[in-house]
């Protein structure tokens, strides 16, 4: 079988997303698709800007302990992150911003990066 490039692993991550999440904003998708590269296959590339909720799920991951087994990690990865994903602003998440913000480049980047600002405003 032939070695999956970077941007196909990326794809087969962020079709999960959708498939678990049809109705998700495409920045959430783009997230889980990156933090699940980052915690199955080690792949630290992201595809698309940096969002607080990338960063927040990279930070449980590297807290975590995963299995070497691919197909346990791959379950582990999507319990650990699918809430932070997908789920609502979290104090944690907003905390990522200042890892952030120097690759805000799009709109619906910097429109989650200010949601964190406004929240962490609001504490």
């Amino acid at each position: 079988m032939a070695r999956m490039s970077s941007q196909d692993l990326y794809k087969a991550a962020r079709a999960l997303g959708l498939k678990l999440h049809p109705d998700a904003e495409e920045i959430r998708h783009m997230a889980f698709g990156n933090a699940m590269m980052y915690g199955v296959y080690g792949m630290s590339a992201v595809f698309g800007d940096l969002t607080p909720r990338t960063a927040r799920a990279r930070q449980i991951l590297n807290e975590a302990s995963l299995s070497s087994d691919l197909r346990e990690r791959r379950t582990q990865v999507v319990a650990l992150i699918e809430e932070t994903c997908y789920g609502p602003m979290t104090r944690d998440i907003a905390m990522m911003v200042h890892s952030c913000v120097p690759f805000a480049r799009t709109k619906a980047v910097l429109a989650e990066v200010n949601e964190a600002r406004l929240y962490l405003e609001s504490l």
